[in-house]
């Protein structure tokens, strides 16, 4: 009976490992989306427009 228990209790903690693994790596990737990439989108049109009004 303790054997089982050990045993379900490893398989939880490994399946607890692997979801905040998981969650670690969306979480970064929605920051490397939201804060990176559509910072660097949005320059670029800013740098963009402020060409097209410069040469008009």
């Amino acid at each position: 009976r303790q054997a089982k228990y050990s045993e379900n209790k490893l398989k939880v903690m490994k399946a607890r490992n692997e979801y905040l693994l998981t969650l670690e790596a969306t979480n970064a990737s929605l920051f490397k989306y939201y804060i990176q990439d559509l910072a660097a989108h949005r320059n670029a049109q800013i740098v963009s427009r402020r060409q097209e009004i410069a040469t008009a």
